[in-house]
């Protein structure tokens, strides 16, 4: 099973971007791995990422959130998430992201959408 989600920009990404929450990854570098802790969520500012778990795979472009159902309501990641370009990622806390969400309706019904359709 093969999906491509596509993105939905409801929030400027350069104005939370620092260089301390920046992160670059190269093609093929794995970004975590199932059953890692889930502490954060990562924004994707460029490039591809797969996400894999058993026979499913999931592709995010830029614009899209990864790790975010395994930091909300697991607590570890349940897939492995691995850069297939050359990727750019703005890194969340757990409690910035609620806050994210908190003042965000749309990322808000985005994000109930995606972890409804696991």
């Amino acid at each position: 099973i093969v999906s491509v989600v596509k993105r939905a920009l409801f929030f400027q990404p350069s104005t939370i971007q620092t260089e301390e929450n920046t992160f670059n990854y190269m093609s093929g570098q794995t970004i975590f791995q199932e059953n890692d802790p889930a502490d954060s969520v990562y924004f994707i500012m460029k490039g591809k990422v797969e996400e894999k778990h058993n026979d499913r795979v999931l592709l995010r472009e830029k614009g899209s959130f990864i790790g975010e159902r395994s930091c909300i309501i697991t607590k570890y990641r349940v897939y492995t998430a691995v850069a297939l370009t050359d990727v750019e990622l703005i890194k969340f806390s757990q409690e910035q992201y609620v806050a994210f969400l908190s003042e965000n309706p749309q990322a808000t019904s985005k994000f109930v959408r995606k972890i409804t359709n696991y």
